[in-house]
């Protein structure tokens, strides 16, 4: 059965579209799988970020074992003698 050249061209181009929006669909869901894999990156950065702040505040931070005001009669090594010292 002969076609038309148009007939032809329409069939050809009804595939074309049909190819194209199998494609579109394919890279729509691979879009969407990328954005959920860059959301829990972020979340896992964020909390690794949570954490290393934790430790740098554990580390660095100021320690339970300071006392701020010194023993009753304990000396402070930075301040000026007194003249007089107390037994």
């Amino acid at each position: 059965m002969p076609h038309s050249a148009k007939d032809i061209q329409l069939t050809e181009l009804k595939n074309t579209i049909s190819k194209r929006n199998e494609l579109i669909t394919t890279q729509t869901k691979s879009m969407d799988s990328l954005q959920k894999t860059i959301e829990a990156l972020r979340q896992e950065l964020s909390n690794k970020q949570a954490e290393v702040d934790y430790l740098k505040a554990k580390l660095f931070g100021s320690s339970s074992e300071k006392c701020k005001s010194p023993f009753p009669g304990q000396m402070n090594l930075f301040e000026e003698m007194p003249d007089e010292r107390v037994p």
